[in-house]
């Protein structure tokens, strides 16, 4: 059923022939992933992006169905969905808000998935994923996701903001400049990760530039018995 375009049900998580696989990739390539990633990039160099504040913002209006916020509990033991747009129906097929990642996963599958959460935010570094899911030897979602840490409304915790984007959907942000100069290209240049000012700090962890991606498995993704991950190098 397709209804204000989302797909509901395209991808059944449960059947034996489903399948996943995930790639590190070192920078995001979907035009709203890269938008998302400018917009968090600048807030950390002028102090940090707060949930509250910067999420949600008139700068990530248009991405708010693509984004679902993470908050660590139980001592960070689990997190809890505190934000998921509408997007993230036709990934998982169902309306994920308020729920905890020990009810979207069981067993192996949650352990990995919270200690990948647990891993982004002590390292105070994003990770891009490039998604491909197929059932029944057909292909089916093809998108990417980018975990980015945050900084909680008490300006110390650290929480996980995630962003997924289809790339059969169209990009949500208007690809003009304020200057109204000429459009801007979706494959501009992916902005220097060298910026980040040292010692900027998220809660007590320090972190004095933003290097190379992670080596981390598929955040915000459900695990699968077939599923492979490349690992960043």
């Amino acid at each position: 059923m397709q209804a204000l375009g989302l797909v509901w049900a395209e991808i059944d998580s449960s059947a034996p022939e489903f399948e996943e696989s995930f790639a590190v990739m070192r920078e995001p390539t979907h035009y709203d992933a890269r938008h998302l990633y400018d917009t968090w990039l600048k807030r950390t160099e002028e102090g940090g992006f707060v949930v509250g504040k910067d999420v949600p913002s008139r700068a990530l209006a248009p991405l708010l169905s693509h984004l679902v916020l993470y908050e660590p509990v139980d001592d960070g033991k689990d997190f809890k969905c505190r934000l998921a747009g509408g997007a993230l129906l036709r990934r998982f097929g169902r309306d994920i808000s308020g729920k905890r990642l020990s009810e979207l996963f069981e067993g192996d599958a949650f352990a990995c998935q919270r200690d990948d959460m647990q891993a982004l935010i002590r390292s105070s570094l994003p990770c891009v994923l490039e998604g491909k899911l197929t059932a029944y030897g057909h292909p089916g979602l093809h998108f990417e996701i980018i975990a980015l840490p945050v900084l909680a409304p008490d300006l110390e915790t650290v929480w996980v903001l995630s962003g997924l984007f289809y790339y059969d959907w169209p990009a949500r942000v208007i690809r003009y400049p304020a200057d109204d100069q000429a459009p801007v290209e979706a494959q501009q240049c992916f902005p220097s990760t060298s910026r980040i000012v040292a010692g900027q700090a998220y809660g007590r962890r320090i972190q004095s530039r933003l290097s190379a991606m992670p080596r981390a498995t598929a955040l915000m993704a459900p695990n699968s018995t077939s599923s492979s991950v490349a690992m960043a190098s």
